[in-house]
């Protein structure tokens, strides 16, 4: 046995027990809204079991500038996060492979558990690469996918790297799109209630995502935002918020077909959330305003999810988990804005919230509210929804009233509409936040409302 493989097995078998990693780091304060509590992670972040991650402990080539496996818990606490998902990559040209690489991605689980306590939640998870071989022999691309495992450590406690890839080694095929859900669904049965979520989903590199191919059971959420860039909206005639620096030029119709806007368009019958994620390959979760210790031509320090439930419901994986599969949550590139998005009727009582399905003969406005000082600094909200053609949208302004911003609604059936928000000030962009965005705004997306 190896130096370091032996090191990986001492770190999970002295890992602090459950809730004592980190004691020294105190957990951020409640954030109640409208009868719901919010929380606030990284839904995608790399460690040092990473063929191309680093940390200072588990790694093959330890660097002391990376976060621990170790020190998950303080060093997430004093980013400010409520939860976090370790997602090294499991199979692709980024794996680290052979027997060192499993016990480092098996040291990941352990340690995701040992950082979880009542008021953090940290998710044990991978990163999928996945295509299929063309008619020609050619690889077509179906896109990165984050694995997260919601299961409790006596579920999780058999689970090995190579159960977390439908495919084998540093290769990507796996034979079909099926195979992904049946696979997934194999994998849900024998280790507890797990989420796919599309990642980077618009940039060409590493791979644009292919929409036709999506497991809807076990997707409940695309990743939005994070160090690629915004995947909202890519079109030749359209530049957007931090748009990824792969899209403008290059085989735009292939950018516009992995954008979040395209998915809502071209597949009305998918309802799926927003959710957001640094990507860091540092161990290091949110680090939203600060230059990334990764090589590449990553442009931005990427974005978080929000979620929410109600007060009274106990903050735990199991929360975490319906609220993502409920689709309430949103996707920020950066500030935690406890954004409700509230579906009103004529009387102006509420029939639905964002992420919600619901009658479009019940609907005649939407409000969003947000609460505390971080309000005074947003800038502008809009409504969104399709446009004219597959990809495109349609935004309204919405206008600021007491307490939040509000737009008369009339929607049609098969339809949807999100909430974006522009915020800009020293609480959403402080001063010395280097984030590498286009400009010191930052913006809120809150999960679609869908209309039947």
């Amino acid at each position: 046995m190896s130096a370091a493989v032996l090191a990986l097995l001492l770190l999970s078998a002295c890992a602090a027990p459950t809730g004592e990693s980190g004691a020294g780091a105190a957990p951020p304060e409640p954030v109640i809204a409208s009868g719901y509590r919010f929380v606030f992670g990284d839904l995608h972040v790399h460690t040092g079991a990473s063929g191309d991650g680093c940390a200072s402990d588990v790694a093959q080539i330890p660097k002391e500038t990376c976060g621990a496996l170790s020190d998950l818990r303080a060093d997430a606490l004093a980013a400010g996060l409520d939860f976090e998902a370790l997602t090294d990559h499991t199979d692709g040209p980024q794996l680290w492979s052979g027997p060192e690489g499993d016990a480092a991605w098996r040291a990941a689980v352990d340690a995701a558990f040992a950082a979880s306590d009542d008021t953090f939640v940290a998710l044990p998870g991978a990163e999928i690469s996945t295509s299929v071989t063309g008619p020609a022999g050619e690889p077509e691309q179906l896109g990165h996918k984050s694995v997260l495992f919601f299961g409790d450590e006596a579920q999780l406690a058999g689970i090995t790297r190579s159960d977390a890839t439908p495919n084998q080694g540093s290769g990507t095929d796996v034979g079909s799109c099926q195979h992904i859900a049946d696979w997934a669904s194999r994998l849900e049965e024998r280790f507890g209630p797990l989420a796919l979520v599309p990642h980077h989903t618009a940039p060409l590199h590493p791979m644009p995502t292919d929409f036709s191919c999506f497991a809807q059971a076990l997707t409940p959420a695309v990743e939005l935002y994070s160090h690629w860039g915004n995947s909202r909206i890519v079109a030749p005639d359209h530049l957007d918020y931090d748009q990824p620096l792969t899209a403008e030029g290059a085989e735009p119709e292939l950018v516009s077909t992995g954008a979040t806007q395209y998915l809502l368009t071209a597949y009305p019958s998918i309802h799926a959330g927003f959710v957001g994620g640094t990507d860091s390959h540092t161990t290091h979760a949110g680090g939203v305003c600060h230059a990334h210790d990764v090589a590449g031509e990553q442009a931005f320090d990427g974005g978080l999810t929000g979620a929410w439930f109600p007060e009274e419901v106990r903050f735990d994986r199991t929360a975490l988990h319906d609220a993502i599969y409920a689709r309430h949550t949103l996707a920020t590139s950066g500030p935690r804005v406890p954004a409700f998005v509230r579906v009103l009727d004529a009387a102006g009582e509420t029939v639905a919230l964002a992420g919600d399905e619901v009658s479009a003969a019940a609907v005649a406005s939407l409000r969003v509210e947000v609460p505390g000082p971080i309000a005074q600094e947003v800038t502008a909200a809009w409504a969104i929804t399709a446009g004219e053609g597959l990809g495109t949208e349609a935004k309204v302004a919405m206008a600021p009233d007491a307490g939040g911003w509000f737009v008369p609604w009339a929607p049609k059936p098969g339809h949807f509409v999100y909430v974006m928000l522009e915020l800009s000030g020293p609480l959403s962009h402080p001063e010395d936040c280097l984030d590498g965005g286009l400009d010191d705004t930052e913006r809120v997306w809150v999960s679609p409302t869908w209309f039947r």
